[in-house]
This record gives C-alpha cells, structure tokens and sequence, in this order.
C-alpha cells in the first residue's frame, strides 16, 4: 500500500531509477515537518518495487548530485532521482550522507539540517506558486 499525495506532501515531477531501471508511476514529494505524522521535513520516494529496505529499518547512504539526477548509493544498489525541481539542493558533483528509511510502498530521506532548509525553502516557493497559480 502506497501512502500517495497527503496533507503536506508536495508532489515533485520527475523519474525515478533504480540500478539503471525506470520504476514506472514512481512519485517523489517533498513531505513537510509537521503533516501527516513527520517529525522532520524530508523527500518520500514511492513505488511498489522500492523494496531495498524494510519499513522502520534504515541505514546511512551516500547521495551525489551527478548529471543526470541525485543518486543515493544504499549498499549495493544505486537508486537516481531525476528531477528538475532538487537540481540546487546540492552543488555539482557534492556528496553527503543521507539516512534512508524504509517505509510501506518505498523509502525516505532523511537530510542534515542544511539540506532540510532547502527543501523547506524549495517547498515554499512551490506552494506559492501553486496559490498563484489557483492550485
């Protein structure tokens, strides 16, 4: 079962990889502190086969900002987020550790504190744009 759009989730276009393999209907949001029950603001990525992990089990992973997306490294498996939306969260060719949760239906990512205002900032941005817009 997928938890899907919710009260303070941001839906992000974009395509999801795993090793190199498109997950077809792969959703990204950006799900914000305070909404349906997260305690920090944070990136749900959703899609049945997003089995890498079991849910409330994690681990730290790496994630690189490289050409063609963020890609979260998760033992073994390399996991590329592509979308145009978390182009700025880290500069070309950054690394940092994220923590990476399993969750029904997929995975989070967990981020240091800088990375959090980014998103937070990146979420503000498009929630305005979407009230300007009639969304």
């Amino acid at each position: 079962m997928l938890t899907g759009a919710a009260s303070g989730k941001i839906n992000l276009d974009g395509t999801v990889r795993l090793q190199q393999k498109v997950l077809e209907g792969a959703e990204i949001f950006i799900h914000l502190k305070g909404y349906s029950r997260a305690r920090v603001t944070h990136l749900d990525i959703e899609h049945p086969e997003l089995k890498i992990l079991p849910p409330k089990r994690g681990r730290f992973a790496t994630l690189q900002n490289e050409k063609n997306g963020l890609t979260v490294k998760i033992g073994a498996q390399c996991l590329t987020l592509e979308c145009s939306r978390l182009k700025d969260l880290l500069i070309t060719s950054e690394k940092t550790v994220v923590w990476v949760g399993g969750k029904t239906g997929g995975l989070y990512l967990g981020f240091k504190r800088p990375y959090v205002k980014k998103l937070e900032l990146l979420a503000e941005k498009l929630l305005k744009l979407g009230r300007q817009l009639g969304k």
